[in-house]
């Protein structure tokens, strides 16, 4: 995406390559780019590649309230994170546009490209940088926090002070990135069991993750043994040929709901 800025003409300065930091917030971060559209100062660009799916949804996105409604976690964190940069850029000395920043999407299969303005909003900032502060404030205090595991909380570098003791982040359990799974999860939580397509998606996430215990965003899949009794003929003496054959059964259980 930045070789093809550079091929139209823009002219892109890159940042790092460390992670810039404000201590006050105990805050870090890279912006992707920044670019110039004028001459005078550049304006943050950050870089989305995503799915079809993913795309379908942002294309209809032209301003930064939008995407807080979004289905999925990483998408309405995606204002918030590129308006913090502007802040981070200029406690690191760098003189960057104050009242805009850029999203820039390309869909990964078909390459069309959306990109949205992202103003500047110092209350919902506030908002962010006071959240941050509590944070800091619970992990240096070690409080306790009581606290229900959404996706938010999937790649929370600070979700052991949350969840010490829940299920979802011991017995195997792993959290995996599969944004075509996930579309799959949330349009069956849409559906009645009874409908066709839930039937068929439902069929379909079973066979690939059957076997194995992961959170896909707001979904836990698991797969726990079973022991189910079979009679082999003839009837009249069925229980003496009474077995015993482990079988697995496969769980989706929103973690909103269950947690």
């Amino acid at each position: 995406m930045r070789g093809e800025l550079k091929d139209a003409g823009f002219s892109l300065l890159p940042v790092g390559p460390n992670s810039l930091e404000w201590p006050e917030y105990k805050l870090k971060g890279l912006p992707d780019d920044l670019i110039y559209l004028d001459e005078k100062v550049p304006n943050v660009i950050d870089y989305k590649s995503c799915s079809p799916y993913v795309f379908k949804e942002v294309k209809r996105f032209n301003r930064w309230e939008d995407f807080l409604k979004s289905k999925y976690h990483w998408i309405r964190h995606a204002p918030g994170q590129t308006m913090l940069y502007i802040p981070l850029l200029k406690q690191n000395d760098y003189d960057v546009d104050p009242e805009a920043s850029i999203l820039y999407f390309k869909d990964k299969d078909s390459g069309e490209k959306h990109q949205v303005f992202i103003y500047y909003d110092d209350p919902y900032v506030q908002i962010l940088l006071n959240g941050l502060k509590k944070v800091n404030e619970y992990v240096e205090n070690k409080t306790n926090i009581e606290a229900d595991y959404t996706d938010d909380c999937r790649w929370c570098d600070y979700k052991g002070y949350c969840f010490k003791d829940e299920q979802v982040l011991r017995n195997g359990l792993e959290t995996i990135n599969n944004e075509e799974a996930e579309r799959m999860l949330i349009r069956m939580k849409e559906l009645e069991p009874s409908n066709e397509e839930y039937k068929k998606l439902h069929d379909q996430i079973r066979t690939e993750f059957l076997g194995h215990n992961v959170i896909i965003g707001d979904f836990k899949l698991t797969t726990t043994d079973y022991n189910q009794s079979t009679y082999q003929i003839p009837p009249e003496v069925k229980e003496q040929y009474k077995q015993s054959v482990q079988r697995q059964r496969f769980n989706i259980d929103q973690l909103t709901k269950v947690l």
